[in-house]
């Protein structure tokens, strides 16, 4: 997770890029900002028009004319109708930033890998995903609604000093007050809700790593210990966000005390001049409906905290977005033949100094002990994961110049937990196959022995996957068949079958070796049978490879024939 960037940055830098993102949103689409501002200040000037109107109409009927009645009608059926339009647009441009925005970000973290380490845990990233991109989507909405009560407010300032004048002086005793509590109610919430949210997705990635591994800590009997870490974070999510609410509290009755104050004094001071005469009866019911818009210019610590939340999420999305990912694809893949090649690829600390080429067509087994960087490598080959120094090439071809979906289309992944993204059977095994047919669905089904199965399921490849618990076997047999409905050039089995009995996995073994005949397979092997039937094995040692040669010439080595065949005498 990248460190909190109070840390490393400062909140000032942070906030600038977070406001450059900002920005950004505005420019992204010139036309429906300016309809959305248009249509709010037309609705603004509406509301305006209202009590002006009313005005006008309660004196006229006080000297017997009527007419002002129906252009009453029409502004308040115009005031209606903008506001219905001020929602519509809001909502449109609320749902297109945010997903704008999802996207973005969700592209980010694939391009760089689930393997990159500048990512926060997925607690975290997901909690930037939802409330994040929901606060920033809301902004300009909420802002222009916030500048169009502004300038109303201004106008039926003026509306007020033309009515009376002394109606206006009361205004004056507030405002200073309003804005020194309102500038530091922002400057305190914006690193406030920051602070907050880093503390709240903590926790939550907290939580999420305790409940992966629920058997262990049941198991052994640490889930005390458990709980007090997954809440130490506790306490400072408790401590900003008692700060929070007490500073809205403290602007928050600051600004409704000194609001009320006003309004009072100015419904007095009109009052007394109805009684005098200064004022008409029209103009009372004026001053009474446009003081509220008058004092909306004072009451906009709402809109300051919706504009320092939606800062605050703005600097954790551009945190995010700032990661380096990888370069934009500059080439395209045509239809592979699946040579693969590793040049000199270094990943952290779990491979170093990789060189290895898989001819296409060829079957290689990757073995090692645990922790060797077997999954890893396979990570590698897809690009899932990204070398800090070197090169994965494809046909000649660096992945790192090839679009995501080009690698997606002639590599293909069967991993040992796969995650189920289908609604239902067939969609999971069709995921990301929009022309597969019910038949080559079927046909996938029953090469990874899941066909049996699935049709003894209610609505057989119909069923919904949330309605039916799945054993282990049958969630490995079901990625396995969505594997095989890829037809790529290029299979990758991480895994993919250390859970199925014997017997299932030699009939699924016989049906790939018949479907995949001509193309490039790499297995993260454990078995020594595993190993013997590829064309070659790739021996991984503490990152490094320790050699390239078929599973009998390799057998020469005893270090190598311990990890099947544990010999005292072999030496690490």
């Amino acid at each position: 997770m990248p460190a909190a960037p109070t840390r490393h940055r400062g909140w000032r830098l942070v906030l600038i890029a977070g406001d450059r993102l900002l920005l950004a949103t505005f420019r992204q689409s010139p036309a429906r900002a300016v309809a959305t501002a248009t249509v709010t200040l037309l609705g603004g000037a509406a509301s305006f028009a209202v009590p002006a109107i009313l005005a006008t109409a309660v004196d006229d009927i006080l000297r017997e004319r009527t007419g002002s009645w129906l252009w009453l009608l029409a502004a308040i059926a115009l005031d209606i109708g903008l506001l219905i339009g001020v929602l519509l647009l809001g909502n449109n441009w609320y749902t297109q930033v945010t997903a704008e925005l999802r996207h973005r970000l969700f592209g980010q973290a694939v391009d760089l890998g689930v393997q990159a380490r500048e990512l926060p845990p997925s607690a975290d990233l997901v909690s930037r995903l939802t409330t994040d991109c929901t606060a920033v989507g809301r902004l300009l909405p909420t802002v222009w609604s916030g500048v169009t009560d502004g300038l109303v407010g201004v106008a039926a300032v003026v509306a007020l000093a033309l009515i009376d004048w002394r109606l206006v002086l009361i205004f004056g005793v507030g405002v200073p007050t309003v804005a020194l509590a309102a500038r530091t109610f922002l400057a305190g919430t914006t690193v406030l809700t920051a602070r907050y949210r880093n503390a709240q997705s903590l926790i939550a990635g907290l939580l999420l790593d305790a409940l992966a591994g629920i058997r262990t800590i049941q198991a052994s009997g640490t889930a005390d210990r458990e709980a007090e870490r997954v809440l130490r974070p506790l306490a400072e999510l408790d401590s900003t966000g008692r700060a929070w609410w007490s500073a809205q509290g403290r602007a928050g009755w600051q600004v409704a005390l000194l609001v009320r104050l006003i309004q009072v004094a100015v419904l007095a001071v009109a009052g007394v001049g109805v009684s005098s005469g200064r004022i008409t009866p029209g103009q009372l019911l004026a001053t009474v409906a446009y003081t509220p818009l008058a004092l909306g210019v004072l009451s906009q610590v709402g809109l300051l905290a919706t504009v320092g939340s939606a800062r605050a999420s703005a600097a954790r999305l551009a945190d995010v977005l700032a990661l380096s990912s990888r370069p934009k694809p500059v080439r395209r893949l045509g239809v592979a033949d699946g040579r693969v090649e590793l040049r000199g690829v270094r990943l952290g600390t779990v491979l170093d100094d990789i060189n290895l080429v898989i001819p296409a067509g060829t079957t290689l087994a990757v073995v090692g002990p645990s922790g060797a960087g077997k999954t890893t490598l396979a990570w590698l080959i897809g690009g899932l994961a990204v070398p800090d120094e070197g090169e994965v090439l494809l046909d000649d071809l660096p992945l790192r110049e090839l679009p995501r979906h080009d690698l997606a289309r002639e590599v293909a992944y069967a991993f040992e937990k796969p995650a189920l993204l289908g609604e239902t059977v067939h969609d999971t095994i069709a995921f990301g196959l929009p022309g597969v047919t019910r038949a080559e669905v079927e046909q996938a089904a029953r090469v990874a022995q899941a066909d049996a199965f699935v049709r003894r399921l209610p609505e057989g490849y119909d069923t919904r996957i949330a309605d039916v618990p799945l054993s282990g076997g049958e969630v490995q047999r079901i990625g396995l068949a969505a594997l095989v409905a890829r037809n790529a050039r290029v299979v990758v089995l991480d895994d993919a079958m250390a859970g199925l009995d014997s017997a299932t996995e030699a009939l699924i073994v016989a049906a790939l070796a018949r479907i995949q005949l001509g193309r490039t397979t790499v297995v993260v092997a454990h078995r020594e049978d595993t190993a013997a039937s590829a064309d070659l094995v790739a021996w991984i040692s503490a990152g490094r490879l320790q050699g390239l040669a078929p599973h009998q010439q390799l057998l020469t080595d005893r270090r190598y024939r311990a990890l099947f065949q544990p010999d005292p005498q072999a030496t690490s």
